[in-house]
């Protein structure tokens, strides 16, 4: 059998989203994906185009306002 072996920050950033590799993959949410009927907006919805008023809210906030 083959060890493998990662860096403990790679280990820590598993560790952090493990949750939502719980939620993607096991969750009630994981067993209904795809069900008719169902508006999934867990994780945007690629199909469709941003809405407008998002994306200029968008706009107006991404822009820094300092160094920070």
């Amino acid at each position: 059998m083959t060890s493998h072996h990662i860096s403990r920050r790679m280990a820590a950033v598993l560790d952090e989203a493990s949750p939502i590799f719980y939620f993607a993959t096991r969750s009630t949410y994981a067993r209904r994906v795809g069900e008719p009927g169902i508006y999934d907006f867990a994780f945007g919805n690629p199909h469709e185009m941003p809405l407008a008023g998002f994306v200029a809210a968008l706009g107006n906030w991404h822009v820094p306002q300092n160094k920070d």
